[in-house]
């Protein structure tokens, strides 16, 4: 995947019986191999990343935290709530439990 990507707007999906929920046609394109799902630090959310922007976010919190802007138990929480998931031929992922 070449260039910055930003997933914007915002989505209200409810989850099948299985726990997926269908991912919007402008986010599939991009998240052809795996999508990475974390809670976000400040709203009871869930953001989407690619595999290379999930890096990008990581290294930015890092330095958050060397430079006192976030908490190292705010940022281990983020990190431990990665979790990589890969959609099915109609577009749906399934939403760990732990989310």
């Amino acid at each position: 995947m070449a260039g910055d990507i930003m997933f914007t707007g915002e989505y209200e999906r409810l989850l099948d019986e299985k726990g997926r929920l269908v991912l919007p046609p402008t986010f599939r394109r991009h998240l052809v191999n795996a999508a990475f799902l974390t809670k976000s630090l400040e709203d009871p959310c869930l953001l989407v990343y690619s595999e290379e922007e999930i890096e990008k976010a990581a290294a930015r919190l890092i330095e958050q935290v060397k430079k006192n802007q976030v908490s190292p138990h705010a940022q281990r929480r983020w990190a431990a709530s990665i979790s990589e998931v890969r959609s099915d031929g109609q577009g749906r992922i399934a939403i760990p439990p732990k989310l």
